[in-house]
């Protein structure tokens, strides 16, 4: 969350404004709640997400959770055709 907010602050907009931050919380390592096995996200496959330091995820769970899914890359460093490739094919 730090590092969306020093981002949100570094890396403006061409006209000066800063990007809007949404559902940016804090989140705390003892925080769980349980879901039922049968749940299914409503992002996954639907959206990606494009965390302050560039890592494409395809899903917005807490940190530990969404790593479980593997690495998509950086947006840096990987074409986004290719993230949709891994993702449509891979069995999230």
């Amino acid at each position: 969350m730090k590092q969306a907010y020093e981002a949100q602050e570094n890396f403006r907009k061409p006209n000066g404004e800063k990007v809007i931050l949404e559902n940016i919380i804090p989140l705390h390592d003892n925080e769980t709640k349980e879901l039922p096995e049968e749940y299914e996200c409503p992002f996954l496959t639907n959206e990606i997400w494009i965390s302050a330091t560039g890592n494409i995820s395809p899903c917005c769970a807490p940190d530990n959770l969404r790593k479980s899914l593997g690495d998509f890359g950086n947006i840096e460093t990987t074409l986004l055709k290719m993230f949709y490739k891994v993702q449509f094919t891979s069995n999230l």
